[in-house]
């Protein structure tokens, strides 16, 4: 595993890098994200959690300043699943990187996120927005009513819109003629 994380470490349109840099960046990253004991280990070899750790350990052995997270935890178990929130958000407050982590799951935005941005409409745009706090964490009924404020925005951003005028379809007239031969 510890190839797959060095990899993108030295590419040449990038800075060089020298091979003690990468070797300790990979053993932090591996170290963050819990993985020091299978650094040995092949890809193939590793639980899914594992593989989305090794996943994070090189993005972070970049050094990014910005993180893009497309679903990241959407294929684990619960277990993991909450455990790779707790490293994500951590690791993303040690990096004080930015990250734009696009989820479908409310409790997961609420575990790893600083701000929770709803996107719906049609056209789609901003449907509401929630600034979070350390304190939620820790306050099960803070909790409670983020996630029915949550779940009342969505349900208000993805009700069904009366179709305009410009919206509807519209047999257009033609001249052609379509023959069933």
């Amino acid at each position: 595993m510890e190839r797959n994380v060095a990899y993108g470490l030295d590419f040449k349109c990038q800075p060089s890098i020298s091979k003690a840099e990468i070797t300790e960046r990979v053993s932090k990253a591996l170290f963050e994200v819990g993985l020091t004991h299978a650094a040995k280990k092949y890809p193939s070899a590793l639980s899914g959690g594992m593989a989305q750790g090794a996943a994070l350990a090189r993005a972070l052995a970049r050094e990014p300043e910005l993180l893009l997270l497309d679903e990241p935890l959407g294929a684990l178990d619960l277990n993991t699943r909450q455990d790779m929130q707790k490293i994500l958000r951590r690791t993303i407050k040690r990096h004080q990187a930015a990250a734009l982590m696009v989820t479908h799951n409310i409790d997961e935005a609420m575990a790893v996120g600083d701000r929770i941005i709803l996107l719906g409409g049609h056209p789609a745009g901003i449907a509401a927005e929630w600034q979070l706090d350390d304190t939620l964490c820790d306050d099960l009924d803070k909790q409670k009513e983020l996630r029915y404020a949550i779940f009342l925005a969505l349900q208000k951003a993805c009700a069904p819109v009366a179709p305009e005028e410009s919206r509807e379809l519209k047999r257009l007239p033609t001249n052609e003629s379509v023959s069933a031969a």
